[in-house]
């Protein structure tokens, strides 16, 4: 039986399935952008798909978690690292920091270390994760983060212009589920 690396039994169950059904929600929404786009953007909302389904997965009852967390370390680890590929690849090419994908090689290594058995976790990192997560959420509530989601190649930007409401929600409702679940699972 694989080592169950985070403990949401202590969740109410009605707890559990909301926030099962808003990452499912998540994973849609970031699927549906994947197959509409192109380029590095669909592999950005690919990296966001597989973080929702690794959520919905930790939220899921113990006893229907068959995948070792070593496993999940290893998935997660390698996305870690493939993020950070491109975003020396985009600096290479472009001479420009994209900050989008050392994001999502941040939230990649923390849903690794999510994995890493409870007892091995240092708690205030956990809370440190946490509050970062919550003030990403927060920035994409705002729509601070917009203006490095609409930039890029071919991309008009104007002052105005913004990313969509759905969009950021999705991405503060991920960063939610995280951060909730590192402090209080």
């Amino acid at each position: 039986m694989p080592q169950m690396t985070h403990h949401t039994g202590i969740l109410p169950e009605w707890l559990r399935v909301a926030w099962i059904v808003a990452l499912c929600v998540v994973a849609l929404l970031h699927t549906g952008h994947m197959w509409a786009m192109n380029g590095r953007r669909r592999y950005w909302h690919a990296g966001h798909v597989l973080m929702a389904l690794g959520m919905v997965y930790m939220y899921l009852p113990h006893r229907v978690q068959p995948v070792p967390a070593a496993l999940a370390m290893a998935l997660f680890g390698t996305a870690t690292v493939l993020a950070v590929v491109v975003a020396l690849v985009l600096w290479s090419r472009d001479r420009t920091v994209d900050l989008l994908w050392l994001l999502i090689a941040v939230e990649m290594s923390v849903m690794a270390y999510m994995f890493v058995p409870a007892a091995a976790q240092v708690v205030a990192i956990r809370y440190g994760l946490a509050a970062y997560l919550a003030g990403v959420g927060a920035l994409w509530v705002l729509g601070r983060w917009d203006r490095h989601y609409l930039a890029g190649p071919g991309a008009a930007l104007e002052s105005t212009r913004r990313a969509s409401p759905a969009l950021r929600l999705s991405l503060a409702t991920m960063a939610a589920g995280m951060s909730y679940m590192l402090v209080f699972a």
